[in-house]
């Protein structure tokens, strides 16, 4: 079990997890991040992003709000969708970190990559940071999604 250092008093960093759909899977990601998060030995919390479509019978949203009541450094943010991955970023752009880091859920960035944009922001003083991704390694639902997008 990892433990935060307390002695900070200042949010340093906030961590915007994008969650949809993400179900189990987001549990072992989070306790992951956790870890990495609490070895810069710096305030932070994470804000879970699991917002749903209305009629899913998707799990997220429950499993979000059971993480949140375990650790009081998560902050779920569950609303009924109104757009996709950008309405979804901008509803967890609304914290208090010094820094923000948004990261997908869903694994397809490193976590520890959310750890190297941080300490890449620190050292060249500078406004943003971005992850990118060299291969895809999307999932079925991802293929259909996007031949539909195209298509219409």
């Amino acid at each position: 079990m990892c433990v935060m250092n307390k002695k900070n008093i200042d949010i340093e960093l906030s961590g915007d997890v994008l969650s949809y759909r993400s179900e189990e899977n987001i549990i072992p990601f989070v306790e992951k991040l956790k870890c990495l998060l609490n070895e810069l030995n710096i305030y932070w919390y994470l804000v879970l992003i699991g917002n749903y479509l209305i009629g899913s019978n998707n799990k997220t949203k429950k499993i979000i709000k059971t993480l949140a009541k375990a650790d009081k450094r998560i902050k779920p943010i569950i609303k009924p969708k109104k757009g996709m991955m950008g309405w979804d970023v901008r509803k967890g752009l609304a914290t208090d970190g010094k820094y923000i880091c948004v990261i997908e859920g869903d694994v397809q960035y490193s976590i520890e990559s959310v750890i190297e944009c941080y300490k890449r922001i620190k050292k060249g003083n500078l406004d943003l940071v971005k992850t990118y991704r060299i291969k895809r390694y999307d999932g079925i639902y991802r293929h259909k999604f996007k031949t539909k997008n195209i298509n219409s």
